[in-house]
């Protein structure tokens, strides 16, 4: 992947700001200041280093010991969870000889070659991910900054579990979206999926992991207007933590579905306010308007229109609103739970 040099972009921005007098993006701050020290642990790595005491009960007990310290509450989710590994519990001698297991299996060792072949040098999202998190500081300063672990998942579809203190991030699920081995799973992954297995993902998905985690409590889920504004609001904090990646891998759309969407904006809405689904409390008749699929079934709506649209017009009627109130603060917004009140002030019209 191809980065343009960020430092003169945003000199050249402002410049060009200050020389117009164009009104200037609110969301594109500055964090010069700011100082942030991520932790990154890569609890891949570590656990492979366990291959080499497999055959030492006593060295091997007291490497997984070490791990439970580093790792603490990450290693027993990652350990027991039926969304990652979910071998059984951590401490059990049934699970270690199951660990020991997977260490001596030749699966394992053509996965790390893969994944250290990918993120052997991890510096690129290091770099993105503290910028995301100075944005992150900026906005909500007395917020802890959560540990960054890495790991593989054995392809759970777990991209960012979230515990405490800690955000993860599943390496072997953002290889590539031609990585071969999603199509030879069995089952396969669906091809509507690989998009999101970009590693130009990984910083966006673990923010919009992290605000998640943060408020989800306001997300009232009892209508389609609760989960677009919802959906909106989360949308808009993930891009607020990364105002200059492309707008696509914020929602994770390709570059076509978003281009679509965007110039579909008006009939979508039109189409939602027609068809009466704005506050159906039907989970079943709005919930493809927020699922990931191939596309958007529903009728009345075209063919090949993308998945996901209830997630994008609550993001574009949430910029419409902070461009509308630029007092209220990203703080302040996030922590709204009010859909119709929302609504009501929006008076969102593309």
């Amino acid at each position: 992947m191809q980065y343009i040099n960020l430092k003169n972009f945003i000199f050249s921005f402002f410049t060009l700001v200050l020389l117009t007098g164009c009104n200037h993006d609110p969301l594109n701050i500055n964090t010069g200041n700011i100082e942030v020290k991520l932790k990154i642990k890569r609890f891949e790595q570590d656990f492979y280093k366990l291959k080499e005491v497999i055959n030492s009960d006593e060295k091997f007990t007291l490497g997984l010991k070490e791990l439970k310290d580093k790792y603490g509450s990450f290693y027993y989710d990652w350990v027991q969870a039926p969304g990652l590994m979910g071998i059984g519990d951590a401490n059990s001698p049934e699970t270690k000889q199951v660990l020991k297991e997977i260490l001596a299996s030749q699966t394992l060792e053509k996965l790390m070659k893969i994944i250290n072949a990918h993120f052997k040098d991890f510096r690129s999202q290091e770099r993105q991910l503290t910028n995301a998190f100075k944005h992150f500081k900026y906005y909500f300063p007395k917020e802890p900054i959560p540990d960054i672990v890495t790991f593989f998942s054995n392809f759970s579809m777990t991209l960012n579990p979230v515990g405490q203190g800690y955000v993860g991030i599943s390496l072997d699920m953002h290889l590539g979206d031609t990585f071969y081995m999603y199509k030879s799973l069995q089952p396969p992954i669906e091809n509507y999926f690989h998009k999101l297995f970009v590693p130009e993902n990984i910083a966006a998905l673990t923010m919009l992991a992290h605000g998640n985690d943060l408020f989800y409590y306001t997300n009232k889920d009892k209508s389609f207007a609760d989960n677009m504004f919802y959906w909106g609001k989360l949308l808009y904090f993930t891009e607020a933590m990364m105002p200059y990646l492309p707008k696509h891998y914020i929602i994770g759309y390709t570059k076509e579905e978003y281009k679509f969407c965007t110039e579909e904006e008006k009939n979508i809405w039109d189409y939602i306010i027609k068809s009466d689904i704005l506050y159906s409390s039907e989970k079943r008749e709005y919930y493809k308007f927020f699922s990931e699929g191939p596309f958007t079934v529903a009728q009345g709506v075209p063919p090949k229109t993308p998945p996901m649209l209830g997630k994008f017009v609550g993001w574009q009627a949430v910029r419409t609103f902070m461009k509308k109130n630029p007092s209220i603060t990203l703080s302040e917004l996030m922590k709204m739970d009010d859909a119709e009140t929302f609504l009501r002030k929006v008076k969102y019209k593309p």
